[in-house]
Parts: C-alpha cells; structure tokens; sequence
C-alpha cells in the first residue's frame, strides 16, 4: 500500500481527507451541522488510527523501494502536500501530515531519526509560519508519541548531538503550539479559552521517559532493562536542560521525570545523599539540577508521590543489598536523600504558596504508576518498602493541611515516622550492628538535618 500510494500520495490524500474546511465548504457550504462535523472527526480518528498502523509496518522493509519511501517521505517534511497550494489557503506542511499518522503503530527507529532530525532542523530554520489552534498541528506531538512506542529510537534521538542537539530544542528551546480543537471546548470557545495540558508537551513527556528508562510508558507489561551509557546521557541532558527551564518547567512533564528519576533511582540515590560534589565520582548527578527538577516535580501532588516512593524503593533496597564498605553509610545515606527530598518539597511549597497546587486533602493513591519502571519489584523485599512508605504516607495526609506555614527548619516534624521505619528497615538487614535502637534513629535523623542544611547551598530553586 505504501509503494502504491507513494510517499506523496499518502501525504496528500490524509491532508486531504483531514480538511474539514473544505470538507464544510464543498457543494455550496451545505456540509451540515456541528453534529454532522462531530461525525466527521470520529471518522477521520479512525482513518488516522488505522492508516497509521499499516504504514508502521512498512518502513520495516528493507526493500529498495521502501528505502526510497523513507528517503521521500522525511524530504516532503517541509513541503505543503494540503488541498491549498498555490491558492492562498493554509499551508499543511508533510512533516504535520507524517506526524499525525505516527501517533500509531511501531515505526522503524532508522527511519524516525532520520525523520526527527529532518523535523528539528526545520523547526530551527522555520519558526511562526504554520497554522495555529487546530488538532494535529504540532508536528512534534505525533512525532513523540512514535518515539515513545519505540524506546531504542527515543534513546537515540535524545542522546543525539549532531547534526544538532535534540534535547534542548525539545526540552528547553521549542515553544509547542497551541493543539487544541475548538470545537471540543463547547459552543463560543476558541482554542485560546483552553486551559488543560498541552498535548506536545504530554507526548515529549512520554518520549522522554521511553528515551531515559528504555520503556515504552504504554505498555503495561513492560519492565526496568539495563541502563546503557545512552540512558544516563538523556537522564543528565533532561536534568540539565529541564533544571535551566526552573518555574517555566512544563507542569505535563513533572509525572514524567519522576518516573525518571524513579527508574534511575540508584544515581540519584546516590546523587542525593552526597556530601559534597566529587569530579571524580562518575555517578554524580549535578545536584544543583537534580534540586531543581525536584523542586519542579514536587509542585504537583501526584507527582512528589511517585517520585518519593520510587526513592522509598531504592533507599530500602540499597540498606538490604548493603554494598558499602561501612554499612553505616547506608543508614546516612538513607537519611540524606530524605533530606534532599524534603528541602526540594519545601521550595516547591514557597513558590506555589500563593497559589498552591496541592489540593487540601492528600491524594496520592499509590504505586501503580511506576511499578513498570522500578527494579526488583515484586520479591519479599516489597514487605520493608511497604513499611517505610506507608510511614510516609500516613504522615503526608497529617500535615498537607498545615505545611505551608511550616517553618523550613521544622520540616522534619512529618519525616520521623519514616525516617524511624527506614532505621528499623536497617537494623533488620543488620543485626550485629552494636548500636541501640534509639542511636540509630538519632543518627538517620541527624543525617537528614544536615542534608536539609547542605542542600539550602545548591543553587537549584532556592
């Protein structure tokens, strides 16, 4: 079917049938009504679904034909393959039509990075000359949601500098457009009226974490693989790159990033809890940055759930495996990462205290959204997370009330229970440790306390 139609006949006949003006104006005007449109739209959803699908599976091919339809296909990226050409009427460029039908199916990963390099070369050279305040619109929306369904491809296309660097045109530079349709607001509304998520910045979100973690976030039966060298360069790049963003973060991509984080939880772990910065640690993370991203995704309460859990995860799983030279540095680093996490809360809290965005009753409900991206789930271990989470938990629904007239340095006041659980969690995985009880508990916390102060140094948020 793709060789049939060729690379231009695809492009034109969905240009084409997605041209509800025309659609409207054929016959006179006598298209019908809105409910008529409605129909209309439904139809092309399922055309767009459905052709999408089949041509994913044809950049598969490794057919001569075939490479010359990927060769044309990311060539007419710029060129207006709509019913309007030569007649004043918008423009609908091919990378706008090729994006839409990438929304579906699984495209070849060669054939999207040649394609998204060609689409963010263009977006560079090209700026403000497109339609706006229409569905489909945002070339980069559909093109990310491909990326998405193909973690190997997003990996590629985020950790890849030349021929530019496509994380910071994504992540920091690129202003998404507004892809809304009016009609789906009610009667009277234009697409400037929207207020909801940004659906270009929703699909990177969802790009991102396939391109971090190696997992498509729509599969549901997916699980963590092993990190590359890759996975980390798109973890430091989306830190560096989302930190440099500070309150103008995306508030669609704070529930991805702490899935990040949460996939990478052993770096940030290991990140957060440390003493000092150190050249030559390579699984530092820059803790300026990682501050800030924390901050960021601590300003949406969903969100500050994951990402604390996931750590939950990760700070019990580090005290059972117990690797340090001293299995004191565990119980120190276990109180240090809370006190990374609380400071981060409370910056997020300062800069929303006159218009938070918490609601008054705690409602975070629970594990459902990471599990796919947080290692060793599901062994007897579990138990000791559960503890210390359910701590945590308990404690968030006490203060949510209250925390935004807390003083920062009484910030541990809703951290005890857990830092107690994680104590007890350690002198289970080490029984001959020599100390009482209450000596270790003094020790977490004091661990905890000084992460709080150390942290206020950073220069993320502040």
């Amino acid at each position: 079917m793709a060789l049939g139609l060729g690379p231009e006949g695809t492009l034109k006949f969905f240009a084409g049938a997605a041209d509800l003006d025309s659609w409207e104006n054929r016959d006179g005007g006598a298209a019908g009504t809105r409910e008529d449109r409605g129909k209309r739209m439904e139809l092309l959803g399922t055309l767009e679904k459905q052709l999408g699908t089949t041509l994913a599976t044809a950049p598969r091919s490794d057919s001569e034909g075939m490479e010359a339809w990927k060769e044309r296909a990311v060539a007419l990226g710029g060129e207006d393959v709509g019913n309007g050409k030569g007649t004043g009427q918008t423009r609908v460029y091919g990378f706008q039509a090729m994006s839409n039908l990438m929304r579906h199916g699984t495209y070849e990963s060669d054939f999207l990075n040649d394609y998204g390099n060609a689409l963010v070369k263009f977006e560079k050279e090209n700026t403000g000359d497109v339609r706006n305040n229409d569905a489909g619109t945002d070339p980069m929306t559909g093109f990310m949601k491909a990326l998405a369904h193909n973690p190997d491809a997003a990996t590629e296309f985020f950790s890849s500098t030349d021929p530019q660097d496509n994380a910071q045109h994504v992540l920091k530079d690129r202003k998404p457009f507004n892809d809304v349709v009016p009609d789906s607001m009610g009667y009277g509304k234009s697409a400037s009226d929207y207020k909801g998520p940004n659906a270009s910045y929703e699909a990177t979100g969802d790009a991102l974490v396939a391109a971090a973690t190696g997992v498509d976030p729509d599969d549901r039966s997916a699980r963590p693989v092993e990190h590359t060298g890759q996975h980390r360069q798109v973890l430091d790049s989306s830190l560096k790159y989302l930190a440099q963003r500070g309150d103008g973060f995306p508030a669609e991509m704070r529930d991805d990033m702490a899935i990040v984080l949460t996939n990478h939880g052993d770096v940030v772990h290991h990140s957060a809890s440390a003493l000092a910065d150190d050249p030559k640690d390579a699984r530092l993370l820059d803790r300026d940055q990682l501050l800030e991203v924390s901050k960021q995704i601590s300003r949406d309460q969903n969100a500050y759930g994951m990402l604390n859990e996931g750590l939950n995860q990760e700070i019990v799983r580090d005290i059972r495996e117990n690797n340090a030279d001293d299995p004191k540095e565990t119980l120190l680093r276990a109180g240090g990462t809370v006190g990374f996490l609380e400071q981060a809360r409370y910056q997020a809290l300062v800069t929303d205290k006159d218009d938070p965005t918490w609601d008054a009753k705690w409602m975070y409900h629970g594990f459902g959204s990471i599990v796919n991206f947080v290692p060793g789930v599901g062994d007897i271990a579990q138990r000791g997370v559960d503890a210390v989470t359910y701590e945590w938990q308990q404690q968030e629904e006490k203060r949510i009330d209250t925390i935004q007239q807390q003083e920062n340095e009484k910030t541990f006041v809703g951290r005890e229970r857990q830092l107690q659980a994680l104590a007890d969690a350690w002198i289970k995985a080490n029984p001959d440790h020599g100390s009482s009880r209450f000596v270790i508990t003094g020790e977490i916390n004091g661990a905890a306390y000084d992460a709080n102060s150390r942290v206020k140094g950073l220069k993320g948020g502040g």
